[in-house]
């Protein structure tokens, strides 16, 4: 598996999300392997007129090379995201980290 972070700063904002998702493929420089992926589009699309997208994005890719093994790991990995994001007690510990942060930050 591989990703790819298209972006000029790494830092999402709340502005910069889009819900845009689109899969992809990319072949390797040997021409021989193809990935195949799952891109996430953040800010405003950029779009050359040769058709070219420049859009920051963060794309996962994996090959059917591996009967699938990569493929399945990003999905458990995606469905362990989704189950965080429902869960607000698998926030507690860092946002707690992040006030305190924020409260220093603030008293300088």
């Amino acid at each position: 598996m591989r990703a790819n972070v298209y972006a000029s700063h790494v830092k999402i904002y709340n502005e910069e999300q889009t819900g845009r998702v689109e899969p992809c493929a990319e072949s390797a420089n040997d021409g021989a392997t193809i990935f195949k992926g799952i891109r996430f589009f953040f800010g405003r699309q950029v779009e050359h007129s040769n058709g070219d997208d420049d859009s920051s994005a963060v794309t996962f890719y994996f090959t059917d090379e591996d009967n699938g093994y990569w493929k399945n790991l990003l999905k458990k990995a995606f469905e362990e995201a989704i189950r965080l994001l429902d869960d607000e007690s698998a926030f507690a510990t860092h946002f707690d980290s992040a006030k305190i942060i924020a409260e220093a930050i603030k008293a300088k």
